[in-house]
């Protein structure tokens, strides 16, 4: 028999190998998640993201139905003694812990609970979240009584298992003691030494203590690192020694190449590849996931290979720094902040910052890494959590088979007979009802109680999808009226019919409701829906409008025809192409005021194997910069054809043809198929 039954609230990567180590001990473990395409690759055997033996550990637990997956919490909350949340705390727009989506699994934790519950927090949450948790479970079920204990995790990417097992010490704390020391016997056959605190503060206090010593300890030797070389003391026999005082020990003491040297700016940014998924990270945010222990990659070039490659971070420090800090700049208007002892690679070796001349080459890399497979779609309903919109609070209406196999009669087991019977007769219920009875979500559509248009289950990922996204990140923004939230993208009144036409007919196709408004200064395209524009703001992450717009993290495991099609949508809607100077020779320009989407171009763009400039300027009465990315050269201009308004490409091509010749362009050279030198203009 199993030793307890438990409910894990989310499959990431905290909660999916939580429950398969707990079912490996023995237990009787039910996963939940909101995203049903995650749940569907589960049930098969599939671990959406990778980490060393996880998938051999769930196939194994899964065949010994100790493990199962579902999208409901009926199906596993009901007669559970303990349930786990283990869900995303994703970092809000002022840095701090968004706690929507925790609040959301108690509150549905609460709505489903049939009797005395634990409910055990493990997603990484700032002091006194368990308070907030006991509120939401009282507000929401006064009937039965739940206990929630603070279970912080310390598992690393690359050893969760290990770290699981085979853990240093394990926290739990509660308000409620007898609940606390139940929790701890769920860790009893792991044989590790169990703190058990007096309240769920200490607990709480314990994991973001633990963080910020780690960091305190990498800053700190980062220091010593800098003094040493002041000094010409060795810093790494300096860590060394340190170490092998019993009372500091060596760990995170492990001083790299350059350590407390030489830096760069914390808003530089690089690819990272983490838990299966890639996205664009600025350094200082990438030093925070490494204080709390994450297993990173980065794309790095190898200059043996003359490509890049995901490889793992072997150290990394933050500092404060005072003195003189370079911009390196190069003829392609790209800019680099570092310290003046930042070695670079160069066409000619290495070389510090300092020492670079007009004469240095840097590598630029070409191409597109390999990265983890692209979804096929998108199941729009992963955005309530950021529209703040709970299931019960979404009307889902059921492909037409489904309710007319049913009866009001089968309905009753969870509705009222009134309530059974307006739904048979209206052919929708709400949401957390659905789920309940258990009925095919397949087919169904989706909007909120209070009016709003109906959206599908999924968007497929197509290229039709992502020229959409790119239309958006060129002419839309998300407008906000009291809850209410307009999807809108805006064009020119005349000469742009064809791209209004494109996004109506879009949307239109898959079952969705477009407006399209004629104004004296634009003609636009809206759809009002907030569980779309949760998906939209809070999983794609586009922005509210154009000085926020970032490329979502999707795009990066993307084919290049979707690639494309992103950057085309974009240009299409704010791009132009012209002569240069009267031709015959054509370059494609684009502006944007967001840095952050201008550098996720860029990189884009230098994955489709082009080599795109940048230029920094502000008009007389703008408050912000806008940065405006030229595609130029024949070759390059050729390839991007599709950039160009169809009427266009002709007019490109023919211009082109009549070039003497091919003119080499002065700011980069291709070295193979992988990568590009760019010369540096100025430091």
């Amino acid at each position: 028999a199993a030793l307890s039954k438990v409910a894990v609230i989310g499959a990431g990567y905290v909660g999916l190998t939580t429950a398969a180590c707990l079912a490996d001990l023995g237990n009787d473990v039910t996963v939940v998640d909101i995203d049903r395409e995650k749940i569907a690759q589960l049930q098969k055997g599939h671990v959406p993201f990778y980490e060393p033996g996880l998938t051999e550990l769930v196939q194994r637990n899964a065949e010994g139905r100790r493990l199962r997956f579902t999208t409901s919490y009926r199906d596993a909350v009901p007669g559970a003694e303990y349930a786990i949340i283990a869900v995303s705390t994703p970092e809000g727009e002022g840095g701090e812990a968004d706690l929507s989506y925790v609040e959301a699994a108690a509150g549905s934790i609460a709505d489903c609970m049939d009797g005395p519950l634990v409910v055990v927090n493990k997603s990484t949450v700032p002091p006194l979240t368990g308070d907030m948790v006991s509120r939401v479970l009282r507000q929401r079920n006064s009937k039965h009584e739940a206990h929630v204990v603070s279970n912080p995790e310390f598992l690393r990417e690359g050893s969760a298992i290990q770290d699981f097992m085979h853990p240093d010490r394990v926290v739990v704390g509660s308000h409620d003691r007898a609940a606390a020391e139940k929790v701890a016997k769920l860790y009893e056959p792991l044989e590790a030494p169990i703190l058990i605190t007096p309240n769920i503060y200490t607990a709480e206090m314990v994991k973001y203590a633990s963080n910020a010593f780690l960091a305190a300890r990498i800053s700190f030797i980062n220091e010593i690192a800098r003094i040493c070389e002041r000094v010409d003391a060795d810093a790494k026999l300096v860590a060394e020694g340190m170490g092998m005082d019993k009372r500091i020990g060596p760990s995170y003491l492990d001083a790299g190449i350059g350590y407390g040297g030489s830096c760069l700016v914390g808003e530089e940014t690089v690819l990272i590849r983490r838990g299966g998924q890639v996205g664009l990270r600025p350094l200082d945010q990438v030093y925070t996931f490494l204080a709390q222990g994450q297993r990173l990659e980065v794309l790095a070039w190898r200059q043996e290979t003359g490509r890049a490659e995901y490889l793992p971070i072997s150290a990394a420090t933050m500092r404060p720094f005072e003195g003189e800090a370079l911009e390196v700049r190069t003829k392609m208007g790209r800019r680099l902040l570092c310290t003046p002892d930042h070695p670079f690679t160069t066409r000619d070796g290495l070389k510090f910052a300092h020492e670079l001349t007009t004469d240095d080459w840097l590598p630029l890399v070409i191409g597109s890494p390999s990265n983890p497979p692209a979804v096929g779609a998108f199941e729009l309903l992963n955005g309530l959590g950021a529209a703040d919109l709970e299931r019960a609070a979404v009307i889902a209406r059921p492909a037409a088979s489904v309710i007319d196999s049913v009866r009001a009669r089968q309905l009753q087991a969870a509705l009222s007979v009134t309530r059974s019977h307006d739904a048979i007769r209206s052919g929708a219920l709400r949401l957390d009802e659905l789920d309940e009875l258990g009925l095919e979500i397949e087919g169904a559509t989706f909007k909120t109680t209070k009016n709003g248009t109906e959206v599908p289950l999924r968007l497929g990922a197509d290229a039709a999808f992502w020229r959409i996204v790119g239309l958006y990140l060129a002419e839309g923004h998300v407008a906000r009226d009291g809850r209410r939230q307009r999807i809108q993208w805006s064009f020119a009144p005349t000469g742009e019919e064809d791209l209004v036409e494109e996004v109506r007919t879009f949307w239109t196709s898959r079952g969705v409701k477009a407006d399209v408004w004629h104004r004296p200064t634009t003609t636009s395209v809206t759809v009002s829906s907030r569980v779309l524009a949760g998906f939209w703001l809070g999983v794609l992450k586009l922005g509210r409008n154009c000085n926020d717009a970032a490329l979502p993290d999707q795009i990066w495991p993307e084919t290049i025809e979707n690639k494309r099609a992103l950057l085309s949508g974009y240009w299409r809607g704010d791009g132009s192409w012209s002569y240069i100077n009267g031709g015959p020779s054509v370059i494609f320009e684009c502006g944007t005021t967001s840095p952050r989407l201008a550098d996720g171009f860029l990189r884009l763009l230098s994955e489709l194997g082009i080599v795109a400039s940048m230029r920094v300027g502000r008009s007389t009465k703008s408050t912000r910069d806008t940065y405006f990315l030229r595609c130029s050269g024949a070759d390059q201009v050729e390839q991007l054809l599709e950039f160009a308004p169809e009427s266009a490409r002709g007019r490109i091509v023919a211009s082109i043809a009549r070039q003497r010749k091919r003119i080499a362009p002065t700011g980069y050279r291709f070295a193979g198929a992988n990568t590009a030198w760019v010369r540096v203009a100025a430091v």
